[in-house]
């Protein structure tokens, strides 16, 4: 799972404005991050321990 970020509007709406014309690999559900950590995940076993949620 991906780490969500903390602003209000949903990522993809974010992406779009902030990114125009950068691909997106997936997709942006809600406010997930706009970075994956599936790759730490899966060749590190690392799991997030925190979330922004927590702060």
């Amino acid at each position: 799972m991906d780490s969500e970020r903390p602003a209000g509007a949903p990522s993809a709406d974010l992406a779009r404005e902030a990114y125009p014309g950068v691909e997106v690999r997936g997709e942006l559900d809600g406010h997930e991050s706009l970075v994956s950590v599936e790759k730490a995940e899966r060749v590190l076993g690392w799991t997030p321990t925190r979330s922004w949620r927590d702060l």
